[in-house]
């Protein structure tokens, strides 16, 4: 998985039900890794999660 940046501002959000896009993103590729990586290794090298600004980020390439 890359590296995912979680600042003390970004925590400080979580007890307040407060989820920004970088802790959404961080849950995903936690659960994604520790899932699918050490349960079905052949299935995670299938999937691939992207930032949630992926898409903008592709419609700029254009």
């Amino acid at each position: 998985p890359t590296r995912i940046q979680l600042k003390q501002s970004d925590l400080d959000r979580i007890p307040r039900g407060w989820l920004n896009d970088t802790v959404v993103e961080f849950i995903l590729k936690l659960l994604w890794y520790f899932e699918l990586l050490h349960n079905k290794p052949e299935l995670a090298n299938q999937i691939h999660l992207f930032n949630s600004f992926f898409y903008k980020k592709l419609l700029q390439w254009r």
